[in-house]
């Protein structure tokens, strides 16, 4: 699964969607071997599933996904709507990438949107970019993700409510997850 490159100055260990280095340069074996190679890597890998661990997953559509908050809102995001919507986990740390479509009712003042599998926030992390289409044009919005908690909360523009009619919420965002 990792793959080691070795320069005359220090290695650097090659994993699926993130790249580490050893801090301090090191003196390349003379025998060709990978000893001291840093164990950084395969630690990174410890936390997570081994079928898992690094590997970008695709999360099956499920309208339960997608929520609203708001006196009797709505967030109706269909299959084909679910553009993009995966996660890989290192460690304890998660990386989920979005694309949704979907069309709301009501203005809802806050779209949440699952934790994907089967995980929880680990440690509180607020304002995290996201973008926002609301059919005329991109603006910024953010994401918040509570600590335990089972869904990410993503507010339009400067926390506006969200458009009622076509949308579109997209982001990649890293969180520690339990």
């Amino acid at each position: 699964m990792n793959e080691f490159v070795r320069t005359t100055s220090l290695r650097v260990a090659l994993i699926p969607t993130l790249a580490l280095a050893c801090c301090s340069p090191i003196e390349p074996a003379k025998d060709g071997s990978k000893e001291n190679v840093a164990t950084t890597a395969s630690s990174v890998f410890d936390a997570a599933p081994a079928s898992t661990a690094g590997n970008w997953i695709d999360v099956p559509y499920d309208p339960a996904n997608f929520r609203c908050g708001g006196d009797g809102c709505t967030w109706t995001v269909t299959k084909a709507q679910q553009i993009n919507y995966s996660y890989t986990v290192i460690g304890k740390t998660m990386i989920v990438v979005f694309t949704i479509q979907g069309t709301t009712t009501k203005s809802p003042a806050v779209l949440n949107l699952k934790v994907p599998g089967g995980y929880t926030v680990a440690r509180r992390s607020d304002a995290s970019p996201i973008r926002c289409y609301d059919g005329k044009s991109w603006v910024d919005g953010y994401a918040v993700m509570g600590a335990n908690a089972a869904f990410l909360q993503l507010y339009f523009e400067k926390g506006a409510l969200w458009p009622n009619g076509s949308l579109e919420v997209s982001g990649n965002l890293v969180l520690s997850v339990n």
